[in-house]
């Protein structure tokens, strides 16, 4: 096994720059200015555009408050916004190929009415609206207990969904008893909100899953704590059963040791971070040190499938890691890069470079690494104050850029610039921000095929050619935006001169139903 130690992070005080300091593309307010905007999370699709979903009181509709969702294309325009009133937590979401986006949130009224449909008693509703922001279902799901959202993925036609739920579970003929105080659940449905299976991905209710993967029709949970299990889900006995497990052993008998994110590739590499407090962690006999005396340090595992320990990193703040589980969070592009994000109080150390906050308060960092744990782009954000950061969350597009979302309460600071608060004594701020390290032209070269369609020339100046095993029905192109920018029915040559330089998506129907979707540069 494989140890690296890193140095990371300086940005902002004089003469200290980190050598891998990137600065932040874009950042504003989100989605405008309010005594209580808690914006909890974002998705991010294909095509470059990010989707902030959370609670204001202060909304898009006058007089109205409730849960709150805005669009934002790769430039930070907001491009459409939906508001449902009522009174809200949590919200989690993510998105399909098409643009098309499924959330999930946590509601605490009796009745929650969404477009005019009153949904039935829960405490969970999913949501689907097209790339236009259009409605298209709610449906009430969850337990007939308390229940919460975790986290939400959408993976090969599946939208599943991570939650805890107590007492009884009865939804679309799928039935059964949760355990006594509850437990974590996995929901799997369709893309038309219709729910395929469902089952206790847990053996603890203080168990809290990362990750849903459906292997071969096998539904596993990734489970962080003191240590990483990898539970699967028995529909029939509704017993999960510990596939594997990663032990983390330290000095104080697992105190003040924590996995906080687990994350996977889309090559089956599996990522955790976590943190401790100790002078070493045993890793499968080997020993990683601690390297500050003390303090929390926190920690990057690389693990294959069966959760054994292939790569690992270590890396310190001088002033220790109070808040670590509350913000700690990774994040994960293909199969090429991974990002984590964490909360400094002074000085950040990778091996190889360092961040620095100012005047020793309270920072939050972003850092990218290769799949081999190697550190890229790092970049920070800064506040004046002592207070915590109250929510989080991070999410890389399908071109590789990487959002970022944060709260406080007080004023934030990103490369210099400030991004002033609404009331500082308790209103929350909520800003999400653009770290551009990905390229809008990735994997893009002369020709380019995907779904048995070859698209050439790639750049292209006057036209694009199409080269299908079934002939083509219509052609659909988009701008980063979502805008539509082009039609072409029944025909493989595509005429784009007068469209302006720029990448666009196009969807690419066939006669026999077949769907892909491409990317092009146009050039001029």
């Amino acid at each position: 096994m494989r140890t690296l130690f890193t140095l990371i992070f300086s940005v902002f005080s004089a003469g200290l720059m980190a050598q891998n300091a990137t600065d932040w593309e874009w950042f504003k307010s989100v989605p405008q200015m309010s005594e209580t905007s808690e914006m909890r999370s974002i998705a991010a699709d294909d095509d470059g555009n990010v989707y902030v979903m959370g609670f204001i009181s202060e909304p898009f509709s006058p007089s109205e408050s409730g849960f709150a969702m805005a669009k934002y294309d790769g430039n930070g325009n907001q491009l459409w916004t939906y508001n449902v009133p009522g009174l809200f937590g949590n919200a989690w979401g993510d998105c399909d190929a098409d643009g098309n986006l499924y959330v999930v949130m946590k509601y605490t009224e009796t009745e929650l009415v969404v477009e005019g449909e009153t949904l039935a008693t829960s405490d969970l509703a999913l949501m689907k609206l097209d790339k236009d922001g259009t409605f298209q279902f709610a449906k009430a799901i969850g337990s007939d207990g308390l229940d919460e959202v975790y986290q939400v993925q959408f993976e090969d036609s599946e939208v599943l969904v991570s939650a805890y739920g107590q007492t009884n579970f009865d939804r679309d003929g799928i039935s059964f008893t949760i355990p006594q105080f509850g437990r974590a659940l996995m929901m799997a449905f369709d893309a038309d909100g219709m729910l395929t299976e469902a089952g206790v991905t847990s053996a603890s209710y203080l168990d809290e899953p990362s990750w849903i993967t459906n292997e071969g029709g096998t539904y596993y949970a990734y489970v962080p704590r003191q240590n990483v299990r990898k539970y699967r889900v028995d529909p029939a006995t509704q017993t999960p059963v510990v596939s594997a497990e990663l032990n983390l052993e330290n000095q104080n008998n697992g105190f003040q040791l924590k996995v906080m994110d687990v994350v996977s590739t889309s090559d089956d590499r599996i990522y955790a971070t976590g943190f401790f407090k100790s002078d070493y962690v045993l890793l499968e006999g080997d020993t990683i040190h601690s390297l500050n005396n003390g303090f929390p340090t926190c920690f990057i595992l690389e693990l294959d499938t069966g959760l054994r320990v292939q790569n690992s990193m270590i890396y310190y703040d001088v002033w220790g890691f109070q808040n670590q589980d509350v913000i700690q969070k990774l994040a994960v592009y293909k199969d090429e890069k991974i990002a984590v994000k964490n909360w400094f109080a002074s000085t950040l150390y990778f091996p190889d470079d360092s961040l620095v906050s100012w005047n020793n308060q309270r920072a939050a960092s972003v850092v990218e690494l290769d799949v081999d744990l190697n550190v890229g782009a790092m970049a920070q954000v800064n506040v004046w104050d002592e207070g915590g950061w109250d929510s989080w969350d991070l999410e890389y597009d399908g071109l590789g850029n990487l959002f970022a979302l944060f709260q406080h309460e007080e004023d934030m600071y990103y490369d210099s610039v400030q991004v002033p608060s609404a009331n500082k004594s308790w209103a929350h701020l909520s800003v999400l921000s653009k770290l551009g390290t990905g390229d809008a032209a990735i994997g893009i070269t002369e020709a380019s095929s995907r779904d048995g369609v070859l698209i050439f020339p790639n750049p292209a100046r006057d036209f694009v050619y199409l080269q299908s095993e079934a002939a083509i029905s219509e052609v659909r192109c988009y701008d980063l935006s979502g805008k539509l920018c082009g039609q072409w029915m029944r025909t493989a040559s595509l005429d784009v001169k007068e469209l302006p330089a720029g990448v666009y998506s196009l969807q690419i129907e066939a006669i026999n139903g077949g769907r892909s979707h491409q990317k092009f540069v146009k050039v001029r």
